[in-house]
């Protein structure tokens, strides 16, 4: 449960953050939701006419397994800096979210590199 907590944590001050940076989308939220479906994190629907809707669905790092969450993150700190904000360092936007959050989060960076654990703390 802790390790959840503090995934939700980086997570949304990550966007928050990236969206007070950026001006393509109108609210944290509406960047928030962009990003889930873009990471595939939403169900798509098909309408009689052919269109496709996609609704993001809910995050809840606490019945994401380790990996899947980890994996998760990378995807969009991936995202956000090559797709929001062009050219944004991943590990540097990394490290800033944590200094916000007062400590280690993530533990895997857009390379798919480790970078610092969750587990026991």
């Amino acid at each position: 449960r802790r390790r959840s907590g503090r995934y939700h944590r980086f997570f949304f001050a990550l966007v928050n953050k990236v969206w007070e940076n950026q001006r393509g989308f109108r609210t944290a939220d509406h960047l928030r939701k962009a990003l889930l479906i873009r990471l595939g994190h939403c169900m798509t629907y098909l309408l009689k006419d052919g269109t496709k809707i996609s609704v993001p669905d809910s995050m809840s790092f606490s019945k994401m397994p380790t990996e899947e969450a980890e994996r998760f993150m990378g995807e969009a700190i991936k995202f956000l800096c090559e797709e929001v904000i062009p050219g944004l360092e991943p590990n540097a936007l990394r490290r800033e979210i944590e200094e916000m959050i007062g400590g280690p989060s993530v533990v895997i960076d857009a390379g798919g590199e480790p970078l610092t654990g969750l587990e026991g703390g």
